[in-house]
Formats: structure tokens, sequence, C-alpha cells
């Protein structure tokens, strides 16, 4: 039988699943890479469906935005993605033009901790 682990068994990177299928990520991992990528995905970015996405150029990348708005979107897309159950913590900031959005959710995983 072939063993392939890079790091702890909970933390691999890449390895063979109980099953001996090459996996890549955990699940705890895979969800917080998930997370983000959902978070960074800006609205109408795909062109075969143009209505998935954050709405970036409507409501964050605008002359004063509302950041109560802002907050709930990013908060929706989270609660929205498949394996959250709930926000455990939630933080956004703003420094030098830059948004700092931070959070920590429950997941049938187990806790996730991420950002952007």
């Amino acid at each position: 039988m072939i063993s392939l682990s890079l790091g702890k068994n909970e933390e691999w990177d890449m390895g063979l699943d109980e099953k001996g299928n090459f996996a890549m990520v955990s699940e705890l991992s895979q969800l917080q890479q998930f997370l983000r990528n959902r978070l960074l995905f800006i609205r109408a970015e795909w062109r075969y469906n143009k209505t998935i996405g954050v709405p970036y150029y409507e409501f964050i990348l605008v002359d004063n935005p509302n950041f109560l708005t802002i907050e709930s979107i990013f908060k929706k897309t989270i609660l929205e993605t498949e394996g959250v159950e709930k926000i455990l913590d939630f933080s956004m900031s703003v420094k030098n033009l830059i948004l700092n959005v931070n959070f920590r959710v429950k997941s049938k995983f187990g806790i996730v901790e991420g950002g952007i």
C-alpha cells in the first residue's frame, strides 16, 4: 500500500484518503479556500452566468459605500456557502482604502477561520 502525505494528517495538502483516492486538501482547508474564492469572485466575472458573485461594482467599489450593506452582502455570501452552519465572528475594516474582511464560522467540518 502506498502512503503519501505532506505534513500532519489533519493538515495535509495532498495524500491518499481512506479509500485510496488521491486527495488534495482536507475538508476544513477546502471550505476555507472555497469561502475565500466566493468572497473574491466579482459578479458578472464568469461569462456563462453573470448573476453569480459578489456585487463589487454595484455596492463596494463606489463613492460613499454603505458599510452596513457591504457587511450584509459578505455575511449572506458566507452563510449561503455549502457546509457553513453559522457565523461566529465577523469583522470588517478599512485602512488606506483597503477593505479587510475576517470571519470565523462553524461548519459541518468544524471551525473555519479566514479572510480577504
